[in-house]
């Protein structure tokens, strides 16, 4: 017997990759622009906002593939997550004192550089496999089995989704 393998989309490592290189190269470059040193705090805090953004982006499912979800889901639900890490950053800050290493002007623009970043990362990453799936990329060639009202029901919706990775091939019945 063949045992049928599940796929895996490397989507989810590609966002994790992409965001975790975004947010270590956002802070230093809103203290570059505002003219601010680069120190050991701006890595421990971007160490921080990796985790942060890691556990809560997989709370807000920024991180599962984006199969049936809407580019404006994904758009709220990314801004969501990193204004939550953002605001969670700032606690983590207050509580051991760490904030005032960083100026108010530096803090507000990693906020509007790191938001931005993460969600052009995550547009283009999304955009990149639709591209590659209407190219035949990563695209499974199906059969239905029936047709019936039913099976037709199925190719109707798997066509509808059109970044579900399923190609309808024909019906048995």
């Amino acid at each position: 017997a063949i045992s049928i393998r599940p796929t895996r989309s490397m989507t989810p490592v590609l966002n994790h990759l992409a965001d975790s290189l975004l947010l270590c190269a956002g802070l230093p470059g809103a203290q570059w622009l505002i003219g601010q040193p680069i120190n050991s705090s701006t890595t421990i805090a971007c160490l921080i906002g990796c985790i942060l953004m890691f556990a809560i982006g997989e709370i807000f499912g920024i991180y599962r593939p984006s199969r049936g979800r809407s580019a404006n889901e994904e758009v709220t639900l990314c801004t969501l997550a990193w204004t939550t890490t953002f605001v969670a950053m700032i606690l983590v800050g207050v509580f051991t004192k760490q904030i005032d290493s960083f100026a108010r002007s530096t803090i507000a623009m990693w906020y509007v550089m790191g938001g931005l970043m993460l969600l052009t990362s995550h547009m283009s990453i999304r955009a990149l496999i639709e591209w590659l799936g209407r190219n035949g990329y990563g695209v499974r060639r199906t059969a239905i089995v029936g047709a019936n009202r039913l099976g037709f029901d199925i190719a109707k919706n798997a066509i509808l989704a059109a970044d579900s990775g399923i190609k309808i091939v024909g019906f048995y019945d």
